[in-house]
């Protein structure tokens, strides 16, 4: 099986922001510097989020001139108060992804500690000050991971990895809940080989994932996004790639276009480029932008307003 954790280790350690314009324009200086501001702020939560990714962190406008060794980490002269908490069950338990409303935060990951199989998937809520609220496991008697968690205000999804279901050696897994923790339902995809979906995003009418396929497609991995309604019923897929190895890690939409960014061995320089890949909200591809170094290149965040897309 392809270890595919090993590329986004790598790229945790890193902080590149790189910024796309949806289309050309000239900028004031003006808006250059709001933009390197911008960019700035970036790159650390990048760093925080990439270093800390098991803690979980509380924003808000006290100024604190004190700093403390308990629950609360105070940071002299700025206005940034954080929290964090740790979830032991005993054996090993990791974070990926996080999620949250204007009441709860929701971490999505994996546990070899609780479940029924090697790992399964964990989803835990948490209140805004840090109190945990419930926390729910998906899986069966292999290896479950859990990649990302997005919500919409009344249902949260969950996706990653299955080997206990499905008909592949590891199939993508999109798991529904309610509020509360309740599952509603649970799908899987892939072919005989590995499939996995890292990230997702949804606009209130549809489900969309972003991952990775080597069941299908034109090359040895190809980066891979799937649609799915709210009832768990697949629209359709799509996979882009070349003959070599590709990955999607992160996807964001509007009400016009889904991005997708990963990296890729097919095209570019050949040593692993960041690929960007637009789409329309039918699947079909629109284009795609490449960023290389002599090294290899990751794009394992993707993010977007009105103007510009940014990716880590």
């Amino acid at each position: 099986m392809i270890d595919h954790h090993s590329d986004l280790k790598r790229a945790s350690r890193f902080g590149i922001i790189i910024y796309f314009p949806f289309e050309d324009k000239k900028e004031t200086n003006q808006e250059r510097i709001q933009m390197q501001k911008r960019m700035e702020v970036g790159l650390m939560l990048s760093i925080l989020f990439g270093a800390f990714c098991t803690l979980v962190f509380a924003i808000n406008t006290s100024c604190h001139s004190t700093f403390t060794m308990n629950d609360t980490i105070a940071i002299s002269g700025s206005k940034l108060e954080c929290f964090n908490r740790t979830l032991d069950g005993g054996d090993s338990e990791y974070a990926s992804s996080i999620w949250g409303d204007s009441e709860s935060l929701y971490t999505c990951g994996s546990t070899r500690s609780e479940g029924a199989g090697e790992h399964d998937l964990l989803l835990v809520k948490w209140s805004l000050n840090g109190t945990q609220v419930w926390n729910r496991t998906w899986g069966g008697v292999n290896h479950e991971f859990g990649y990302c968690v997005w919500g919409d205000g009344s249902v949260i999804y969950t996706c990653g990895s299955t080997s206990s279901f499905g008909v592949g050696n590891s199939d993508i897994m999109l798991v529904k809940w309610l509020m509360n923790g309740t599952q509603v339902w649970n799908v899987t995809w892939g072919g005989w080989n590995d499939d996995y979906g890292s990230s997702i995003w949804g606009n209130g009418d549809a489900i969309f994932i972003c991952g990775g396929t080597s069941s299908f497609g034109k090359g040895f991995y190809d980066l891979l996004l799937l649609k799915y309604d709210s009832n768990g019923t697949q629209a359709w897929n799509a996979t882009w790639g070349g003959t070599n190895m590709d990955n999607g890690y992160s996807i964001w939409g509007n009400s016009m276009n889904i991005f997708t960014c990963g990296y890729s061995n097919s095209i570019g320089d050949g040593s692993g480029d960041m690929i960007v890949v637009k789409w329309n909200l039918d699947g079909d591809q629109i284009q795609n932008f490449t960023w290389a170094s002599p090294e290899l290149e990751l794009g394992v965040s993707l993010w977007g307003d009105d103007n510009y897309l940014y990716t880590h």
